[in-house]
């Protein structure tokens, strides 16, 4: 296990505080821009065979199993401030398969989660070579197996946790929200498509 850091009492106060109404959850078929982002942990794993780079950073997670083009990238604050643009006319025709406008595949749509107990979303999308199911569930703060062994964690604050377990096929995520009483759970499904 990872011990937790502790970055300070509070998640607000900054000019760059994320806005904590929403998660979004996108999936990528190219890594986004890293330097963007306020890395707090890096670890590296296995997933599907091949190596996996998963990030908490400052405002969620990014995970990307680079040699097959997937990135699943969760945040709080809006993701054009993180160097990402997913096209917004993204959709998902029969099938599951995000497509842009012009038809290709790999463009996906941001997922908009309400940071609140009982919400329960999935996203299923195909991107580079990985076809990916995403469920997103709110559960109570309790919910959060805090003695439990994860990949990668970080603390944030008091009772305010990432954390993350890959495991084969599959990774699991919490990120844990006390001011709203929440542990919201993900846990994404991967298949290699090639």
């Amino acid at each position: 296990m990872v011990s937790d850091d502790l970055a300070g009492e509070s998640l607000g106060g900054t000019d760059d505080a994320p806005d904590h109404t929403l998660l979004r959850l996108v999936h990528l078929s190219t890594a986004p821009d890293l330097q963007a982002m306020d890395v707090k942990r890096r670890a590296e794993g296995r997933l599907l065979d091949a190596r996996a780079d998963v990030r908490v950073i400052g405002s969620s997670h990014c995970l990307s199993l680079p040699d097959a083009g997937f990135h699943e990238l969760c945040s709080c604050r809006a993701l054009p401030e993180l160097g990402v643009h997913p096209p917004e006319e993204a959709a998902e025709p029969d099938g599951g398969v995000p497509t842009t406008a012009a038809g290709e595949q790999g463009a996906v749509s941001p997922r908009r989660i309400p940071l609140s107990p009982g919400v329960e979303r999935t996203l299923t999308t195909t991107t580079g070579e990985v076809r990916a199911a995403t469920t997103v569930e709110g559960l109570g703060l309790d919910a959060f197996p805090a003695d439990r062994d994860f990949d990668v964690r970080y603390r944030f604050g008091p009772d305010a946790v990432t954390a993350i377990t890959l495991d084969g096929d599959r990774f699991e995520t919490y990120h844990t929200y006390p001011e709203f009483d929440l542990a919201l759970r993900s846990e994404t499904v991967l298949t290699r498509l090639k």
